[in-house]
């Protein structure tokens, strides 16, 4: 990938300040995406920031500070073009949101979905052309397979889901959770997992009638150890969340009608024997290895064969030694 080709940063700055250091480390993390970050970014995110410092004092300070800036970005050392690459990421962005959207509004007609969130690299502004759109799904305890089965099922009738011959502009379907809780500690793979913690805090809701993003930005309080200023989610435009119908109301209501009780019941455990039948004939699946990079229960259905938290945290810390701050 580019990013082990990176040639080695020179930034010795016997004046750095405990700012400056702090926000090389935001930015080394997010140079791994060439992903330049603007002032606002910048003090959202920063590693293990000051939680009482303010935006004005931010800004002030960095008045003071010899960070590399151009167009109104900031970045590493040297890194100036990936200001333009990010700038060409922008329609691009755009054009995935819009699968995206596509997606959730299909999906709000399934019973037992709550809320559609999408995720990675989409959500970061930084995806690739050939990438796909990796969303979250929050669904109703107790009917997580028969609802992975329908959400299945729905999108790849609109060809909307990714598919081993179709992955650019579709939906990755990898990741599902119940509604009782939304807490996703469990599944870090180091104590600072970055990856994780900035994934979580960059979820950006499309569906989510019952507004469940503060329910998640609640259970998921503990990322702010490692980013205080990120206090609250900026959610998403207007024009990029997606809202009920008169129909899609109807249509859900008929839909859990008939999968409640014990019909639903039925359903579910026969969903989830079909599935998990179909996973255990998939000899290449990583499944049964003890972590968190695949998870499969009645909670959480996470299906992230290729996790490459492991790989990005290397190429944050390759960077930090450059920069002498580690």
């Amino acid at each position: 990938m580019r990013f082990f080709f990176l040639k080695r940063i020179r930034y010795t700055n016997p004046r750095m300040t405990e700012l400056e250091r702090t926000a090389l480390t935001t930015l080394a993390y997010f140079d791994a995406f060439d992903r330049p970050l603007t002032k606002e970014e910048l003090y959202r995110w920063l590693w293990k920031g000051d939680e009482v410092m303010s935006f004005s004092s931010f800004v002030d300070q960095m008045g003071t500070m010899s960070l590399p800036t151009t167009a109104g970005y900031h970045h590493l050392p040297g890194r100036e073009d990936i200001v333009q690459t990010h700038q060409a990421r922008v329609w691009l962005t755009e054009q995935k949101y819009r699968v995206a959207k596509r997606a959730a509004r299909k999906m709000r007609y399934l019973p037992f979905v709550r809320a559609v969130f999408v995720c990675n690299t989409v959500a970061m502004g930084c995806p690739k052309e050939e990438s796909d759109i990796d969303v979250f799904i929050v669904v109703k305890e107790g009917r997580l397979w028969v609802t992975r089965l329908l959400v299945t099922i729905w999108l790849s009738l609109w060809r909307l889901r990714r598919s081993k011959r179709h992955i650019a502009d579709r939906v990755c379907l990898s990741f599902y959770h119940t509604d009782k809780t939304v807490d996703l500690s469990s599944i870090q793979l180091f104590p600072d997992d970055i990856y994780l913690i900035y994934w979580i805090d960059q979820l950006l809701p499309l569906y989510d009638p019952d507004h469940l993003a503060k329910q998640v930005r609640e259970e998921n309080s503990w990322i702010r150890q490692w980013i205080p200023l990120s206090q609250t989610s900026p959610g998403v435009t207007s024009r990029w969340s997606i809202q009920d119908t008169g129909l899609s109301r109807t249509l859900r209501s008929v839909g859990t009608f008939f999968l409640s009780g014990p019909v639903g019941m039925f359903c579910e455990q026969v969903s989830k024997q079909a599935q998990q039948w179909k996973m255990r004939r998939n000899t290449k699946s990583i499944q049964s290895e003890p972590d968190t990079r695949v998870i499969i229960n009645d909670t959480m259905l996470k299906f992230h064969e290729n996790d490459r938290r492991t790989l990005y945290r290397d190429a944050w810390l390759k960077r930090l030694r450059d920069l002498h701050l580690v």
